[in-house]
């Protein structure tokens, strides 16, 4: 994200921000204004993020800004499930309830809180909720986003954000990163080894 967001030059908002602080930081180093939005308040990490709904006009900052996000991957971290067995699991609720020290449901407009391991209600609210945030996104966006593993085939989560995308009236490029994937669960042998950045501008706003 870095070269591209270096070149537009303007102020960052983070609508999916969680903690805030990597994207935070990357402002930082390059001299960028930084906001974020993030619904559950118990992950904000940077002062600058504010809790709040994306969903909503009123999460958006004023002026002139870019979107620079990695929202929600729609793998087994969407699986809205408490453990209460001890046994591991790395799920957004379980990564709350041990920051609280008790659990919790996530807020019903959380991405992570729906998915396609849910079944196709929860794949649908989760697109959804996408599709309602972007209503608000600016003239030059950057999604950094990554295919997953679903039963051992790959879930297309990438063509799905360009999907909403081009719906919306973007025009996208897409650049491949290297990430290692998680390696345990049952995918830990099939993982998608790399992310993609998707580079968006509006059709007639360059």
């Amino acid at each position: 994200m870095a070269p591209i967001l270096r070149s537009w030059g303007q102020a960052v908002h983070d609508p999916f921000a969680g903690p805030g602080d990597r994207m935070g930081r990357l402002c930082d180093e390059l001299g960028l204004p930084f906001t974020g939005t993030e619904i559950e308040p118990e992950f904000i990490i940077d002062p600058r993020v504010k809790e709040g709904n994306s969903r909503l006009a009123d999460s958006y900052p004023e002026g002139r800004y870019t979107i620079g996000t990695s929202p929600v991957f729609p793998n087994g971290m969407t699986d809205h499930f408490h453990a209460r067995d001890g046994s591991k699991r790395k799920t957004y609720r379980q990564a709350i309830a041990a920051i609280r020290g008790e659990d919790r449901p996530l807020h019903p407009d959380n991405m992570g809180r729906h998915g396609p391991r849910q079944g196709a209600l929860g794949e649908e609210r989760h697109w959804a909720i996408a599709w309602d945030a972007t209503r608000w996104w600016p003239s030059r966006v950057l999604v950094n986003i990554k295919d997953c593993i679903l039963d051992k085939d790959v879930y297309p989560a990438v063509e799905r954000w360009l999907d909403i995308l081009v719906r919306r009236g973007y025009h996208c490029t897409c650049h491949e990163v290297g990430a290692d994937g998680m390696r345990f669960g049952a995918n830990g042998d099939a993982r998608v080894d790399y992310e993609v950045v998707i580079e968006a501008y509006w059709r007639v706003t360059l």
